[in-house]
């Protein structure tokens, strides 16, 4: 019975742990496949060697996942509507222009585009300034530049 409640334990935190992911991966398989081994043992002690290895190697894949989402975050902010884990970005403009209708464009070092959205007389004092980007209610986002509290409404097209 113990047996089965550590095996499910197992089963269970590496099943939690790869429901982000979209498809099956080798190292969900492969781990799958050792709880499974562990889980065969009738060995006690060889069984909890196994079960503490498939442990260990899901500690240590965990900052891996951590710094991907993190990434992930980051290059999908102002892209999707859905909860992010920060609400505010501080980023460096490598290029500001006009486009046709008389909204900024602008293009950041980290290859975000944002557009203005609400027409408004705003001028920027650097041709790359230092910008905030925030979330705004709603979902929708603003920008100022660094160290100004006047602010546009801007969308991100890229």
């Amino acid at each position: 019975m113990r047996k089965q409640m550590i095996a499910g334990a197992l089963l269970a935190s590496c099943t939690v742990l790869s429901m982000g992911a979209v498809a099956s991966t080798d190292a969900e398989e492969t781990m799958e496949n050792g709880l499974f081994k562990c889980f065969a043992m009738t060995d006690e002690q060889k069984r909890l060697v196994c079960y503490d290895d498939i442990s260990r190697n899901l500690a240590e894949a965990k900052p891996e996942k951590k710094a991907l989402a993190e990434k992930r975050a980051v290059a999908d902010f102002g892209l999707t509507h859905q909860s992010q884990s920060f609400n505010e970005m501080n980023m460096q403009a490598i290029k500001v222009e006009k486009n046709t209708s008389g909204d900024w464009v602008i293009t950041m070092d980290n290859g975000h585009v944002w557009q203005q959205t609400k027409e408004k007389d705003f001028r920027f004092r650097s041709k790359q300034p230092k910008v905030r980007i925030f979330k705004l209610l709603f979902g929708s986002y603003a920008m100022t530049e660094e160290d100004r509290t006047t602010k546009i409404r801007v969308k991100r097209i890229k």
